[in-house]
């Protein structure tokens, strides 16, 4: 059967990546669970190549993938027959590095899930192949113990980011029940006991990927579940394999409602139906954060959306499921680029601050009193003073000298040119002229027209509200080269 053709934004991502390649060897493609890293990757492979995972799980999934798209495959394990003249050939990190005689000739090394490569593992390989050029592929670039992806790469390609996805269908929205935002996050605490929290989804049941603190509450949980007549299991890393794969099998057919686990489920296992993650455990770094969210993302038959019930309050440090992200190579962790969170007083829906009414339940939020606004320059205040208290009687120099001081303190802190527009206008009672804005430099330009099509593509908004937004702000539309540069590399 043909393959069906890349997506949209897996053709940007490949452009990319090539000319990435054109200044460095070693690139990075991030790209959220679900958006088909395995596929991108696979469309750059050329002449010979070798690809890597971490777990020797993952290399029949990724070897069948790479066959659909056409690749004659060999895999190194003990478990398959060595095919040495396929010229992609797909083997365990582990067993690369155990095999130190075993070194396939490659143009080309594709890492999958290259956040778990140790520093000391993967330089062996980088060692072994310093020509050829590398490509690692994940969702979150983060590793857990600190040390930067930077030191096995040097370009970072950003292929899609969530809001894209979400918005095009590939991702489904999710929904977030958690603690509320004056509890913030609990850390090993939880807010609900796992059973009361899952039984009180107003949706009523759905298949869940449930994740617990240690082996112990899992299989205890799982306990509980049964005990209450809900289909429940738990898996762990000594699971045999057999069984492993009968429970999986299990809840892929509906038979099972929630699979507990602690770390065995967060990658390389696609339940497309499953709709639910339960999060039982403190999550302290954003990678496995989103790692575990990523499994209910995915579309399926009749699903509408994935529902997640964050019983720490994760979701306050590392944001919402589909908020999009900033990443680095410098060991930086990942950054939410979404807005603060709140909680409905009606439903307690976790949701962005900015946003009313309520998606889930219809509560609008009453407005604020406008506050008097606040003079921070003292030299505007004493003109301010002088003219009786008069902030529109104040010279166009102070003015314009307030504008300046705006602009610097959002850029500063990463807020919109609307932010920049409100305050000088609640100042002076009238909106600031428009060449003033027309006058930013390009950069600004492209911060505040990215900024506008991650709030579009967050809140299901059309391009023509992104652009006649843009026009607003700076008195024009926004042009080809700037949406490119908006929508480039992150």
């Amino acid at each position: 059967m043909t393959p069906p053709p890349p997506r949209d934004y897996q053709v940007r991502a490949i452009d990319r990546v090539r000319a990435a390649w054109t200044e460095a060897r070693r690139v990075v493609l991030v790209m959220p669970t679900g958006g088909g890293k395995t596929r991108t990757g696979g469309a750059l492979v050329e002449g010979r190549t070798l690809w890597l995972a971490h777990r020797i799980e993952l290399l029949d999934q990724a070897a069948g993938a790479l066959r659909a798209l056409g690749h004659d495959v060999g895999i190194v394990s003990p478990r398959h027959p060595r095919e040495p003249a396929a010229p992609v050939q797909v083997a365990s990190l582990d067993t690369l590095v155990a095999r130190s005689g075993v070194r396939p000739p490659a143009e080309l090394v594709i890492l999958d899930e290259c956040h778990h490569a140790a520093a000391e593992t993967y330089s062996a390989i980088l060692a072994a192949y310093p020509e050829a050029r590398h490509l690692g592929l994940t969702a979150t670039p983060q590793r857990s113990d600190g040390r930067p992806l930077g030191d096995h790469y040097d370009r970072l390609v950003v292929g899609a980011q969530y809001s894209e996805l979400t918005a095009a269908g590939h991702l489904v929205r999710c929904r977030v029940a958690s603690t509320s935002a004056s509890e913030g996050y609990l850390g090993s605490d939880l807010a609900q006991q796992p059973l009361d929290a899952w039984r009180a989804m107003p949706e009523g049941p759905r298949p869940t990927f449930a994740f617990a603190a240690s082996v112990a509450q899992a299989h205890k949980w799982a306990a509980e579940f049964v005990a209450a007549g809900i289909p429940s299991a738990a898996i762990d890393g000594e699971t045999p394999a057999p069984i492993r794969d009968e429970t999986l099998t299990a809840f892929r057919a509906g038979e099972i409602a929630v699979l507990w686990n602690v770390y065995v489920l967060t990658e390389g296992v696609d339940v497309p139906a499953a709709s639910c993650v339960l999060l039982a455990r403190g999550v302290s770094h954003a990678g496995p954060y989103l790692q575990m969210v990523g499994r209910v993302l995915r579309p399926a038959p009749g699903k509408v959306d994935a529902r997640l019930l964050d019983l720490s309050g994760a979701v306050h440090v590392h944001g919402l499921p589909t908020a999009d992200r900033e990443y680095a190579l410098d060991g930086r962790p990942i950054r939410i680029s979404g807005e603060p969170l709140k909680n409905c007083p009606q439903c307690g829906a976790c949701i962005p601050a900015a946003q009313s009414p309520c998606p889930e339940c219809g509560y609008v939020w009453p407005e604020k009193p406008r506050r008097k606004p606040k003079i921070w320059d003292i030299a505007l205040q004493w003109e301010v003073d002088a003219a009786g208290g008069d902030l529109a009687a104040v010279s166009d120099e102070a003015k314009r000298r307030e504008w300046a001081r705006l602009v610097r303190e959002a850029e500063r802190r990463d807020w919109s040119l609307g932010f920049v527009r409100r305050e000088w206008s609640a100042l002076f009672g009238a909106p600031p002229p428009d060449e003033w804005a027309a006058e930013l430099s390009a950069g600004a330009q492209v911060r505040e027209l990215r900024k506008l099509l991650h709030v579009a593509r967050a809140r299901g908004y059309r391009d023509g509200w992104v652009r006649h937004r843009f026009r607003a702000h700076f008195g024009r539309w926004p042009t080809a080269a700037l949406r490119a540069a908006a929508e480039g590399e992150r």
